[in-house]
């Protein structure tokens, strides 16, 4: 794959992971994007392949929190 659709597979799987997060936390969707977004000073559709990597870093990090509170 390239690099375009590299990042369309990461920019999905953040999609599911904050849904994820949203059912175990009952944070909204928005606001967990906006988080993500003020975090790394861009959106999931302007980001790096680099930005996304660390976008999901982010977010397995939180699950897991969520999953042990």
């Amino acid at each position: 794959p390239n690099l375009a659709d590299e990042k369309a597979s990461m920019r999905r799987l953040i999609k599911r992971k904050v849904a994820r997060l949203r059912n175990m936390s009952d944070q909204p969707f928005a606001y967990i994007h906006a988080e993500l977004n003020r975090r790394y000073g861009d959106t999931a559709t302007t980001a790096t392949a680099e930005t996304l990597a660390a976008r999901l870093d982010t977010l397995d990090r939180w699950i897991e929190e969520a999953a042990g509170s």
